[in-house]
């Protein structure tokens, strides 16, 4: 664990380290961590009500994948000294100091071959993935997927569609306000995780025969990824169509 964890001057984090320590021994005693395949998910019960809820995030953590959300949810949780822990499974690009002062705990450098035994000892309870521009196909998503983690994910790229119709699954606009995630985040913990209930995510709805002709071609703009420009989002929320919320941040619309 890293030093802010057991720090005597930060209360919070000293409790998050007593948390871990509970984890590590009911992951030893269970199960879970030998279930490795693409299938349903295994969600981790929850054995006491006052049991935090731990979060992680998997792989490096730049300011495209989250980071300063991340940095920003832990604050408000340590600020509301939330029933939540945050876990980066990887190395944050930059702001070290200021997420494991947040409390945040931080693996470092990880190889693939040893992500498994990693998972074991946090055990965490969801995998979140708070990307801030669109991704293709994340490999990180892969890999909870492969442990069968339950998972909360922006509703960005390729998120909803691999999600779609999988149980234990959470999309959430991808903009979303700090504490609106520690809500969301909350609400989980008490309505699902020590309930027991899933939550399935919403399919993706089917692209018409016209989609091409009469939706894609009446875009008339092309993304680039450039300087933020969030007046543009407006914008493209009002010629496309395509979007519910517009294009995320760092996206300005080429005519």
């Amino acid at each position: 664990m890293p030093d802010c964890v057991t720090r005597p001057d930060l209360p919070y984090v000293t409790e998050l380290s007593a948390q871990s320590t509970k984890a590590k021994t009911r992951a030893s005693s269970g199960n879970h961590e030998s279930a490795v395949s693409n299938g349903a998910p295994l969600p981790r019960p929850m054995w006491a009500a006052d049991e935090y809820l731990r979060i992680v995030v998997i792989g490096t953590l730049a300011p495209v994948k989250g980071l300063r959300v991340v940095r920003e949810v832990a604050q408000v949780m340590k600020r509301h000294r939330s029933k939540m822990w945050l876990q980066v499974v990887g190395e944050p690009t930059e702001d070290r100091d200021a997420l494991e002062a947040a409390g945040v705990y931080i693996s470092g450098h990880y190889q693939d071959a040893g992500l498994g035994t990693l998972l074991t000892a946090l055990a965490p309870h969801v995998a979140w993935f708070p990307c801030q521009v669109p991704e293709t196909y994340s490999f990180a998503l892969s890999q909870a997927l492969r442990f069968r983690m339950p998972v909360v994910a922006a509703d960005l790229g390729s998120f909803p569609e691999r999600l779609a119709g999988r149980d234990w699954t959470w999309l959430a606009p991808w903009d979303r306000e700090p504490l609106e995630w520690v809500s969301l985040f909350e609400e989980l913990r008490e309505n699902h995780f020590l309930a027991g209930v899933g939550h399935v995510a919403p399919g993706v709805p089917l692209i018409s025969d016209d989609f091409y002709a009469e939706r894609y071609l009446q875009v008339g703009a092309v993304p680039q990824f450039v300087g933020r420009r969030p007046e543009m989002a407006s914008a493209t929320r009002k010629t496309s169509g395509l979007s519910r919320r517009g294009v995320p941040p760092k996206v300005r619309i080429l005519t």
